[in-house]
């Protein structure tokens, strides 16, 4: 995975991106854009069960949260997607590192 990882760009109707396999670690995902009473949920998917929603990981309005996840693989469930829904969400995996000055 690249530092920061697109997720989705501009999903103006329901549905849910492409998986995006990551390692274990902290990250910050970020959703913004017009939300027009969708909700954008973060989902996982362990091994082989199927994908299932990350508890307290929804979104109605643009943000960003910070979250500890197991080698995984995740996506983005937009659903509720109103005529202005314009979302796009992006991941990014924390530094534990502290550089020197």
């Amino acid at each position: 995975m690249a530092i920061t990882e697109l997720l989705m760009l501009n999903r103006t109707g329901d549905g849910s991106t492409e998986p995006v396999a990551i390692e274990a670690g902290e990250y910050m995902v970020a959703v913004s854009g017009p939300f027009d009473g969708c909700t954008a949920q973060i989902d996982l998917k362990l091994g082989e069960i199927p994908f299932a929603p990350i508890t307290d990981a929804a979104m109605t309005t643009s943000g960003a949260i910070v979250i500890a996840l197991p080698a995984c693989t995740i996506r983005v469930t937009v659903s509720g997607a109103g005529g202005s829904t314009d979302v796009s969400s992006a991941i990014a995996r924390l530094s534990t590192h502290v550089r020197g000055s």
